[in-house]
C-alpha cells in the first residue's frame, strides 16, 4: 500500500511505504506472472513434430510418440526408435541457456541407444556456430527447416502449411489444385493440430482415471 503525503507548501507529492508495502509488493508480482511461454512452448513442440511427420510421411510404418523418450520421437511398427527431438522455444540466442539440454538428449541417447538426434530450435543460436555445436555434440544435428537452423514460433503454422501445399501438389492430389490452397492447408493443419491435442486428452484422462501413471 502507498500512502500519499502532501507537502505543506503544495508543490509535490511525497510517497511514504508502510510496513507491509514489500509483501504486498511481492503478492502483485505473483499475481502478474504468466505460464503463457510454458503453454506455447508445448503447442510449439507439438507442431514441430507435425511438420516433423509431414517431412516422413512416405513412411508409412513409422508412428509419432509425444512426450515420453523425449520432446517427441519416432518410432517404427516395432517400436524401435528412429529418431529422437528435443524441442525448445526459448528467447534466448546464447548457446549456454541450451547446453544443459544439448546434454540431457545426448544422454537420452546413448540410454535409448539411439543414434538420430535431433534439436529443434525457435531462435537462432548467435554466440556459437552450428558446425562448432555438432562438434562439441556429434551424435546430435540442429534441425533445418530448409536452409534455417531455426523456425520462430509466429513462423512454425506457415511451415506446416506450405509443407502441406507441397504434399498437396505433388503427391496426394497432383490433379486438384483446389487441394493446394493456402485456404486448404490451413485447415488441414488445424485438422492435425486437432489429432494431437485429442490425443493428449485421452491420455491425460487415463491418467485421471488411474489406469496408467504418468511415467
Amino acid at each position: 500500500m502507498i500512502l500519499k503525503k502532501r507537502k505543506p507548501n503544495s508543490y509535490s507529492l511525497n510517497y511514504i511505504y508502510t510496513d507491509d508495502y514489500e509483501k504486498k509488493r511481492i503478492q502483485k508480482q505473483k499475481l502478474l506472472n504468466t505460464a503463457v511461454s510454458s503453454w506455447s512452448g508445448f503447442v510449439y513442440q507439438g507442431k514441430v513434430a507435425i511438420y516433423h511427420v509431414l517431412k516422413k510421411i512416405s513412411n508409412t510404418g513409422y508412428e509419432l510418440q509425444l512426450d515420453s523418450l523425449d520432446d517427441f520421437a519416432i518410432l517404427n511398427s516395432n517400436a524401435s526408435i528412429i529418431s529422437m527431438h528435443q524441442v525448445k522455444a526459448k528467447k534466448s540466442d546464447s548457446f549456454s541457456s541450451y547446453k544443459q539440454a544439448f546434454e540431457q538428449l545426448e544422454d537420452a541417447g546413448s540410454i535409448a541407444k539411439c543414434d538420430s538426434l535431433f534439436f529443434h530450435l525457435a531462435k537462432e543460436i548467435t554466440d556459437k556456430t552450428l558446425s562448432d555445436i555438432e562438434i562439441d555434440f556429434s551424435s546430435i544435428k540442429i534441425y533445418l527447416y530448409n536452409s534455417d537452423a531455426y523456425c520462430a514460433v509466429d513462423q512454425i503454422d506457415t511451415n506446416i502449411e506450405s509443407l502441406i501445399i507441397k504434399l498437396m501438389k505433388t503427391v496426394y492430389f497432383p490433379e486438384d489444385p483446389s487441394k493446394a490452397t493456402p485456404e486448404y492447408a490451413e485447415k488441414a493443419r488445424q485438422y492435425l493440430d486437432n489429432i494431437v491435442v485429442k490425443k493428449l486428452f485421452e491420455i491425460h484422462q487415463i491418467i485421471h482415471d488411474g489406469i496408467l501413471p504418468e511415467t
